[in-house]
């Protein structure tokens, strides 16, 4: 994706880094270090937070439900292949649909661009 549409609070970060050290008895700096930098990753700081959030600061947050790749009562991101060019086709799914769209047109139609 381009943009990812996770927004925590400040606090969560600290309360994640205080989990991971619970979790792993070292320093987070150095277990993150630590992790494979390649496919597949050993560390995923928005599942991490997600995770965080969902668990331990319900209170803050607003999850959308989610079914398939369409969050119920419509898209509320559009996914693109970010390594990708955005002035080129893309195939994606959009609204249980595989579609081909070219991003930076679907950015100017939206009138952000």
């Amino acid at each position: 994706m381009r943009v990812h549409p996770g927004v925590y609070h400040v606090s969560t970060y600290l309360r994640a880094r205080e989990r991971m050290q619970e979790k792993t008895g070292e320093q987070v700096d150095s277990y993150i270090r630590r992790q494979r930098n390649a496919f597949p990753q050993t560390f995923c700081e928005f599942v991490t937070l997600g995770n965080v959030a969902l668990h331990d600061h319900r209170d803050k947050y607003h999850p959308i439900q989610q079914y398939s790749d369409v969050p119920v009562n419509g898209p509320k991101v559009i996914p693109f292949h970010a390594p990708d060019r955005m002035d080129s086709p893309q195939e994606i799914w959009l609204n249980g649909k595989q579609v081909k769209i070219v991003p930076m047109e679907v950015i100017k139609s939206l009138g952000i661009a």
